[in-house]
């Protein structure tokens, strides 16, 4: 087949072969242009139109996140003040203080009716005595006074009959002079 066609190449005349190969030569050009040239200026002219939109939306994006940033930094500034006042506030409770604390605290839990007996002692401890708690119950109150800074110095707990828990704690302010052994 290579013959056939190098044999009707060489039919042609002079004249002809090169305006065929002119055509080749302008047809390929057309293609490579159109397929990269072309497109890649005018990507790059819409990317150089875009790029001021670009540009002050980014600037206005780094605005926002110094803005968030400083809020942020303002509540953590405002969480610590907190979370050092309620300290200083419950610190600086006595042992009659200590025990409204406590009792409010049951009575937000919905542990009021389980307290049996609820004794201050001379050494700023408050002893609790609880009867037929349910455990998980009692560990989410430990935990809300330890969020207010009140330590669980010792607890006795006791599984009863019906599932329940008998429970004896002795609590006790940071910094107090009560034994700080822990649970």
């Amino acid at each position: 087949m290579d013959h056939k066609y190098q044999s009707k190449w060489l039919d042609l005349s002079r004249r002809e072969q090169v305006l065929i190969v002119l055509c080749i030569c302008l047809g390929l050009g057309y293609f490579v242009y159109s397929g990269v040239i072309e497109p890649n200026y005018r990507r790059y002219y819409t990317l150089q139109e875009q790029l001021p939109q670009k540009a002050q939306t980014y600037v206005w994006m780094k605005d926002q996140v110094r803005g968030i940033q400083s809020l942020l930094n303002q509540s953590k500034d405002k969480e610590m003040n907190k979370a050092k006042n309620e300290a200083k506030e419950v610190s600086s409770a006595q042992a009659p203080s200590l025990v409204s604390t406590l009792e409010n605290s049951i009575k937000q839990i919905g542990l009021s009716e389980e307290v049996k007996r609820i004794r201050p002692q001379n050494s700023g401890e408050v002893k609790i005595w609880f009867s037929d708690v349910k455990f998980n119950q009692w560990v989410s109150w430990l935990d809300q006074l330890r969020r207010r800074k009140i330590e669980a110095i010792s607890s006795r707990v006791e599984r009863s009959e019906n599932g329940l828990t008998n429970i004896q704690v002795s609590l006790n302010l940071p910094g107090s002079t009560g034994n700080n052994s822990g649970l």
